[in-house]
């Protein structure tokens, strides 16, 4: 049985949806991971360590902005030499995943 709204809705362009604005990747910011944070700060790294100080970011890259209070063993995607050089000089290892 077709519902009374269906019926009066078909025949036209946008019925089904958006058409036009889909096609490119614009709308959604790019194409793929793009727009994603694929990254995270030293900064932020004490937050994410437990009490041993150890840190799994296996998807993300390490950037250098902020500090790094504490001895930390990082493990990530990829470190910029910053990153890498501020957790070493707290003390703490940055190993490449």
């Amino acid at each position: 049985m077709v519902r009374p709204k269906t019926k009066e809705k078909r025949g036209h362009r946008t019925y089904h949806g958006k058409h036009k604005n889909m096609r490119g990747g614009g709308t959604r910011g790019g194409r793929g991971d793009s727009g994603k944070c694929k990254h995270v700060n030293v900064d932020e790294l004490d937050q994410l360590a437990g009490q041993d100080g150890k840190v799994e970011i296996n998807e993300l890259k390490v950037l250098g902005r902020g500090r790094v209070t504490r001895k930390l063993e990082v493990k990530a995607l990829g470190f910029t030499a910053a990153a890498k050089s501020k957790i070493e000089a707290a003390g703490g290892q940055a190993v490449v995943v």
